[in-house]
This record gives structure tokens, sequence and C-alpha cells, in this order.
């Protein structure tokens, strides 16, 4: 409410207003333009990170050591643990595995190998390979070991075993990028709300300026 004092002296007849100030609430803060680009980053990343992974797995899968069948051949191991040893043929990533028995013999009298059946059933295929894993072979230390495969006449031709630690599943390769889309997405709409609500707020704002 506005007050008035009395005259001041010396200047009879006029009056001087004194008024209180009046708090006007300021407009929200918008969310910035660069939350937008953000945002869009995140969904961008999301989508490209299926793409990354099958191809860093092609890579993987073509830097894995192979030796024919059944002739076999030397496999250098370059540290101890569980290594995977795929079948790989035309028709391997359909399960067509004939049976045939695979033979691990160390190249080294320190060197300990062992081989036992894969449980986890992983088939890949890349261009005109495909394989399926068969077996896990475990090794006391790094070392060379001979890999063949005696006695398999019913293996197709250019049938061979590769050799190469366990590749990514589908956890690794796509549910990562499906949540980074999702959460680039959501981010998007997150920001687009708090701008909406801000041009709200601007515009009552200005109704209440002078």
């Amino acid at each position: 409410m506005d007050e008035l004092t009395s005259p001041p002296v010396g200047r009879s007849g006029r009056a001087v207003a004194e008024v209180r100030p009046v708090t006007v609430p300021r407009p929200a803060r918008r969310a910035g333009v660069l939350w937008y680009w953000a945002a869009l980053v995140v969904l961008l990343a999301g989508m490209a990170w299926p793409l990354l992974g099958v191809r860093a797995t092609d890579q993987r899968i073509a830097s894995l050591q192979r030796v024919a069948l059944p002739a076999g051949g030397r496999v250098v191991l370059a540290h101890p643990g569980t290594y995977v040893v795929s079948y790989e043929a035309p028709g391997a990533a359909d399960r067509a595995v004939p049976g045939f028995r695979v033979r691990a013999r160390p190249l080294g009298a320190s060197l300990r190998v062992s081989l036992r059946l894969d449980t986890s059933g992983g088939v890949y295929a890349t261009g005109p390979v495909e394989g399926i894993a068969v077996l896990d072979l475990t090794a006391s230390g790094p070392g060379a070991v001979y890999l063949d495969g005696p006695g398999a006449p019913a293996v197709p031709s250019g049938s061979a075993l590769a050799v190469g630690s366990p590749l990514p599943g589908l956890l690794v390769t796509v549910l990562p990028g499906i949540g980074l889309m999702l959460l680039g997405v959501g981010g998007i709409i997150l920001v687009a709300t708090l701008r909406s609500r801000g041009a709200v707020k601007r515009v009552r704002y200005r109704s209440l300026a002078p």
C-alpha cells in the first residue's frame, strides 16, 4: 500500500509519495539447450553401442586361433585359465555338430591342460564363418598345445576348431545400448517438460509486470 507524508518544509502545496517495493516472482530458469544436446548424445550412444559391439565381436572372431580337422595343429595359450573351443563348419550356427573326439596335448613339461564339455551353447556367424562352442580348455599356465580330432571322418571338409576367450554375450552387446537409448529418450522428454513449465511461468510473470 502507498504511504503519503506531509508536505516538506518550504514546499507548500506539494506532497511526496513513498511507495513500498512490491515483490514480483521471477520466471523460472529454462532448462538449457545444452541439456537437449546431452540427452541426444546419450541417445546416439545407445544406438551406436550394438553396432560397435557387433563389430568388436566380429574382430574377436577373426582373431581366433584355428586348426583344421581332423589333422589339428598348434595353439598358443597366452595365459592360464579357461579357453573356449568352438567347432566351425557350414551349418554350425544351426547346431549341426557331428560327434567326434578332440585331444589336447601340452607341448611343455610343466603345462597341464584339461577338456570338458561347454555348457553355454554359444553360436556365432560372421560372413562365411559359422561356429558353436563345444568344449572348454583349461590350462595351468601359458604355453603351446597341440589340438586335433583323431578319427573324425564325419566332419565336413573345411571344418576347424577355433580357440579363444569367451565371446561377449547378448547382455554386453545389446542390452546396454537399449538402456542408453531409453535414458536418452527420457532425458529429452524431461527437458521438454521443464522448458514447457518455464514458458508458462514466464507468461504469468509478464502479466504481473507493469
